[in-house]
């Protein structure tokens, strides 16, 4: 188990009001950091990895596979692989980093500690995801909901300012200031902010094959199957019928199978 080093509630809700981010230092140890920048500089440079162009999640799944995807267009350029508890995932450490972090959320946020680990009524569940901005990625400036109250964001970075990258990064903007929030990270610094604040990704700029990678611990609505329209119900089990009807073996498994020998 991951242990961190963070402060009470008070003093990070607190400083989030005042400033809009809390940036906390030495959070664990720096061993885990190193083995989580080697795996995903490593993951980042293989590009075939990524096919989907799906990075926003709107139609999100409760069991649904992970999930690498890249976009390119006017708002967006970045990588993201996402890690949903329910499978294996690709990074054992990276998880449980994760996972410690969304707990201490829900502690500040007052939930139950385990909120959103199992799926509930709310139809929220916590994940993973680690981000990819290479040299010129870059996210569009905006706030994450429309509502005023603060919605507390949380990131662990991966590769770092001045080391990986030069220029761009995370900007946060509060009472007409722009706070440039990856030149006060360090290794082992984990960044809580108010997501309800314009913030955006200023252009990377980078002299290496990987810019700025950045690990998210995520809370975020997923749709069950009792979501989706009717017609799509449909198509999906019309697709399963013909795909018996032809043999094709790609079809949802039937329980209490025994196999054969």
């Amino acid at each position: 188990m991951i242990s961190l080093n963070l402060p009470s509630k008070d003093d990070l809700i607190a400083e989030i009001k005042n400033n809009g981010f809390a940036v906390c230092h030495n959070c664990f140890d720096k061993n885990i950091l190193n083995k989580i920048q080697k795996f995903w500089i490593e993951y980042f440079s293989q590009t075939k990895n990524f096919k989907s162009s799906n990075v926003h999640g709107y139609s999100q799944m409760i069991g649904q596979e992970n999930l690498s995807s890249f976009k390119r267009d006017k708002k967006v350029f970045l990588y993201r692989h996402r890690d949903y508890f329910w499978n294996k995932p690709l990074s054992e450490i990276t998880r449980e980093l994760s996972k410690e972090i969304g707990k201490y959320v829900n502690k500040v946020n007052d939930l139950a500690i385990d909120d959103g680990f199992t799926f509930n009524e709310k139809k929220e569940a916590v994940f993973n995801q680690i981000n990819c901005y290479p040299d010129n990625g870059y996210m569009y400036k905006h706030k994450d909901t429309k509502a005023e109250e603060i919605i507390i964001n949380s990131s662990f970075p991966i590769t770092f300012k001045n080391e990986h990258y030069f220029e761009g990064g995370l900007y946060i903007e509060k009472n007409e200031k722009l706070f440039d929030i990856d030149s006060l990270l360090k290794p082992t610094s984990i960044v809580f902010y108010n997501g309800n604040l314009f913030h955006e990704i200023k252009k990377i700029i980078s002299d290496k094959s990987i810019g700025r990678i950045i690990g998210y611990s995520m809370k975020q609505f997923f749709l069950d199957k009792s979501d989706p329209p009717n017609y799509i119900k449909f198509l999906i089990q019309a697709d399963i019928s013909i795909r018996k009807k032809l043999g094709i073996k790609n079809v949802p498994n039937q329980g209490n199978v025994i196999k054969k020998n």
